[in-house]
């Protein structure tokens, strides 16, 4: 069963590996990155294999968060449009709140759409 997870990293002291950290969210059925050190990921994978995959390309002192997003439910927050058509998309269903959308990402690296 596919889930949704919501990832984030804090860098510490260090540039990330952007390169190795694409290539691993690659692995994901699908991926948004919202912000430089968050994504949600929709995966068949449970969150205990993301931390596998993700950690080798970590440093000792960054930091990792992964938890599962509930498929429906409450979204709501500012985020770009893109980011809440993604959700959308992913889950089936829309956000119940009202939200705010921040303008459109300008980086469309952001939005991998391999589905």
């Amino acid at each position: 069963m596919n889930k949704l997870f919501h990832i984030g990293i804090n860098f510490y002291g260090r540039n990330p590996k952007h390169a190795e950290l694409s290539a691993a969210f690659d692995k994901a059925l699908s991926w948004v990155r919202y912000a430089p050190n968050c994504w949600v990921v929709l995966s068949s994978s449970d969150g205990y294999a993301w931390f596998h995959r993700l950690k080798p390309l970590l440093h000792d002192d960054d930091s990792i968060l992964i938890c599962e997003i509930p498929m429906q439910g409450e979204r709501t927050g500012f985020l770009p449009k893109l980011v809440w058509d993604w959700l959308e998309k992913q889950t089936g269903s829309k956000t119940i709140l009202d939200v705010l959308p921040r303008p459109a990402l300008t980086d469309q690296h952001d939005l991998n759409q391999n589905v």
